[in-house]
């Protein structure tokens, strides 16, 4: 798939009168995929493009600025609607130009397409959207319709996301300095390419569909407490919190999803009168339509942590196939099908005298000891110690499942295993023939039904205290009947109880009364893998726990005091310090052009603002537009950590 170019507009806009001698001029350009026909020039009417930014909500963290252009053009013998009307959202790719820089990209939609019903030449209207929105009526897969599965990285999932809309050359800018204890904190250094998590946490909760790219982006941003924005014709990751406190910003570059370099941006603007000149107010306001407005602050605010069940755990035992099985001495046992007694199985260790056989088609032979009960001194045990853990907050169970043949026509058989629980201590507990543990030492028997193939899945109940399990089989009993083991697996699970996941507060000290709804996440620090919405370091196996702010120094403030945090504590913080006053924004028409990714002075104002709304007229050089003041000042706010039982929708004041 290519893009070529087949429309192209140019106009000049409009000057600022303090400046003669400046003269900007602005291009759109329409590529049509896959297109063959040459370049042809179109016309525009007067004010042909305006291009809207829109915060999605009302406070400053919604993570995504989407945007939008509206293209107004003139209708031609040559050139009507419907050689833009499409039904396929990514034929027509725009490019919107100042002075020959790209200031923004996107697709031409049908939604709202529209055209004067007479004679030519007249209007034509078309509707224009960055991906942003349409990443909802896509599912996290990949391109082909495949699973993502495994782990991966923050910056992969958010590139997965964008990409399923792929725009040629957009690169993507992170700028995210939140980082683990472990990390390494060079200006190349970006915790989300660092971090780790799976990529099923991005399953619904039937575990079979997937989420849409935009809630995964959601919930990948509300994390970070970061915010996605068009800018330059690229995509931008950034931290409004890091904006408070600096307009020179690090940003990390992704090509194609791969690192490619660092670069310092400069994003300060001054807004002040037209008569301060184009010095003092390289920006100034316009149409005398200002308006300052007050918003409310927040007394806390809260963020849940859904934890989800890793399904696919991990193997434990060794040798789940029983592959390798020999004979330490053939001489003694000429016949591989045996009975031999000095077969070694690869990751077990016998004791005492049992007889196994090499079955040829694969798997073990266990022969019978011929007894009405089991006998525990004689069995083979995993070399490798399973651990299991019980505590508040984890809470272990395990699955053995054991494929076998019971090659006899006639009897059934006795199937006997062990399975221990040493503690670390004076107790050692049994798996008892309910799955339940206790202190007698007791062993698992299931008969198996004679000539079948079949499958024994065994589920403990939870595991009375913290240790290591070990797996015995023993040889079968109850009649003479021998049974063939072609695979044993043993698998540790996390058992949630009515615990779905955990909540996380920050309440400030002021006395004000609003409380947001508690925003959902998907990922969290834990201290157990099998917790799906688990993070992981960058050696996708220890799993993180201590994060701090690169920019900031943690206040006493924030109780407890705590040099590291878990990196939701850290969230719910930096979200209480941008809301932790009445704080004011400021609407009204501004002339000329500025990145929406910036940081405004406004004269005779105080603090910083950050754009959430704007409409900027291209010819006309203004910009209707509303900033918002950012703060990240140290207040006093207390943390608070909670399960969530799946009812809570908002952490009330106390």
């Amino acid at each position: 798939m290519s893009y070529n170019l087949r429309y192209t507009l140019d106009f000049n806009i409009t000057q600022d009168d303090r400046q003669p001698l400046v003269f900007d001029d602005a291009t759109l350009e329409i590529y049509e995929k896959d297109g063959v026909d040459a370049p042809e020039t179109i016309l525009g009417v007067e004010n042909p493009i305006q291009i809207n930014y829109q915060n999605t909500g009302e406070e400053i963290f919604e993570p995504f600025i989407g945007s939008e252009a509206t293209l107004n053009l003139i209708a031609t013998a040559e050139f009507q609607l419907e050689d833009l009307y499409t039904e396929d959202e990514l034929r027509w790719l725009i490019n919107i130009k100042r002075n020959g820089s790209v200031i923004w990209r996107g697709f031409i939609i049908p939604d709202g397409c529209q055209e004067s019903f007479t004679f030519t030449p007249y209007t034509i209207s078309v509707n224009a959207v960055d991906t942003l929105g349409l990443l909802k009526n896509l599912s996290y897969v990949q391109n082909d319709g495949n699973f993502w599965l495994g782990k991966q990285t923050f910056i992969e999932v958010i590139y997965n996301c964008l990409n399923r809309v792929q725009i040629p050359d957009m690169n993507i800018y992170t700028c995210v300095n939140v980082t683990e204890e472990s990390y390494a904190t060079a200006d190349s250094d970006d915790p989300l390419a660092l971090t780790y998590v799976n990529a099923e946490t991005y399953l619904k909760d039937d575990n079979i569909n997937p989420l849409d790219c935009q809630e995964v982006l959601d919930k990948i941003l509300r994390l970070w407490t970061a915010v996605i924005i068009q800018s330059e014709g690229d995509w931008y990751i950034f931290r409004p919190n890091e904006l408070a406190l600096s307009d020179s910003l690090v940003f990390r570059k992704y090509v194609g999803g791969v690192y490619d370099s660092y670069v310092t941006k400069t994003l300060g603007q001054v807004l002040g009168g037209h008569t301060e000149g184009a010095v003092i107010a390289p920006l100034f306001h316009y149409n005398t339509d200002q308006l300052k407005m007050i918003e409310k602050p927040f007394k806390n605010n809260s963020m849940a942590f859904m934890y989800g069940v890793n399904q696919n755990a991990d193997e434990e035992l060794d040798n789940p196939n029983l592959e390798g099985a020999s004979r330490d001495n053939p001489a003694t046992c000429p016949d591989p099908l045996g009975p031999c007694d000095n077969i070694t199985v690869p990751g077990y260790t016998k004791t005492g005298t049992m007889y196994l056989g090499i079955n040829p088609t694969g798997g073990v032979i266990f022969y019978s000891d011929g007894g009405p009960n089991p006998t525990y001194t004689n069995y083979y045990e995993n070399d490798n110690l399973i651990p299991v853990t019980f505590n508040l907050s984890v809470k272990n169970y395990l699955i053995f499942v054991i494929e076998y043949i019971n090659p006899a026509y006639v009897f059934g058989v006795d199937m006997n295993f062990s399975i221990i629980l040493e503690d670390g201590g004076s107790t050692t507990w049994y798996l008892q023939q309910d799955g339940s543990w206790d202190t007698p030492a007791v062993g698992y028997k299931v008969r198996s039904s004679p000539g079948t193939t079949g499958t024994l899945t065994i589920r403990t109940d939870i595991v009375p205290s913290s240790g290591n399990i070990t797996f015995r089989i023993l040889a079968p009993s109850g009649t003479f009947e021998d049974i063939i083991y072609t695979s044993i697996s043993a698998k540790v699970y996390l058992s949630l109880g009515d615990q779905l996941g955990e909540i996380h507060t920050a309440t400030q000290t002021g006395n004000y009364s609003f409380v947001p709804d508690t925003i959902t996440v998907l990922n969290g620090d834990s201290n157990a893998s099998l917790i799906m919405g688990a993070m992981y370091e960058t050696d996708q196996t220890t799993l993180t726990s201590n994060w701090y702010r690169k920019y900031a120094v943690e206040s006493v403030l924030a109780s407890p005091f705590a040099t590291y945090k878990p990196l939701l504590r850290l969230a719910v913080e930096e979200k209480e310090r941008m809301h932790a006053r009445p704080y004011i924004k400021f609407d009204g028409t501004i002339f000329g052009y500025f990145n929406p990714l910036s940081r405004f002075v406004i004269n005779l104002l105080t603090g910083y603002f950050m754009p959430v709304k704007m409409n900027y007229d291209i010819q006309a050089n203004t910009t209707q537009t509303t900033l918002r003041r950012i703060i990240n000042e140290e207040i006093e706010q207390d943390y608070e950590l909670t399960p969530d039982y799946g009812e809570t929708t908002k952490v009330l004041v106390k």
